[in-house]
């Protein structure tokens, strides 16, 4: 099942635990079954603000996606940017190197069904980490004329962090809905939740997406509660398709 990588209505995701009060981890990509035909990928830019007590600004959150086989991609997840205000800009989340697998993808009539993997190792980034960890996601996905829908459930074992003396892990689950409004326009929601050691709990954003030819651009707002209180934010961002071949 091909799926654009389009734009957001409720998608904030988290894919690393936040370090006790600090904002770590805070992922504007949707989760998707998008397969990049090999020899081809596609690079992506957003910037963040939340406000959580402190604010905090992600710039950029970067993924770049290669297809390697019809069936297999290649992606490199990181994130840099400022905690708190007074911080210096440095890493705010490891760096992921996964393998997405499409394992399965067959059409009904005019509903499409697809079910994938991603996994891969956390690369120790930010300031306080050192090692290696481990991620892995399995998805399911659902697609009729204009709609879409994926469930996504994984866990995430992070580097070391030599700040808090433990190796943060996470629980967590979220779904996907996308709605193509027109060929140029597209809504998407997420609802997350995510459990673990300083984990935030329910998260979601929502956004639109304008699409022309290979580019994209998308912006919307985001909120999410942690702890005790409602963390709300705004998100811009940039798609590009490549062409390696």
């Amino acid at each position: 099942m091909k799926t654009r990588a389009i734009p957001l209505l409720f998608a904030l995701l988290l894919f690393a635990v936040p370090a006790e009060a600090k904002h770590r981890g805070f992922r504007y990509f949707p989760q998707d079954l998008d397969m990049e035909a090999p020899g081809t990928g596609e690079l992506s830019l957003r910037s963040g603000f939340t406000r959580h007590g402190a604010p905090a600004l992600a710039a950029p959150d970067l993924e770049i996606d290669l297809g390697l086989l019809r069936r297999l991609e290649l992606g490199v997840d990181g994130q840099w940017g400022v905690n708190n205000a007074g911080d210096d800009w440095a890493a705010t989340d490891q760096m992921w190197l996964s393998l997405k697998h499409l394992l399965y993808d067959e059409r009904l009539g005019s509903t499409a069904f697809a079910l994938g993997v991603q996994h891969g190792p956390r690369v120790a980034a930010t300031p306080t980490s050192k090692g290696l960890g481990y991620e892995a996601l399995a998805m399911v996905g659902v697609r009729r004329e204009a709609w879409q829908a994926l469930v996504s459930l994984g866990c995430g074992l992070d580097p070391h962090d030599t700040a808090l003396g433990l190796r943060p892990w996470v629980v967590m689950g979220s779904v996907d809905l996308d709605w193509s409004l027109s060929d140029t326009w597209s809504l998407e929601a997420q609802l997350l939740d995510a459990q673990g050691p300083g984990a935030p709990g329910w998260v979601e954003s929502a956004g639109v997406a304008w699409q022309t030819g290979s580019r994209q651009l998308r912006m919307g707002g985001t909120t999410g509660y942690a702890g005790s209180q409602w963390a709300p934010g705004l998100y811009v961002g940039f798609s590009q398709k490549l062409d390696l071949r």
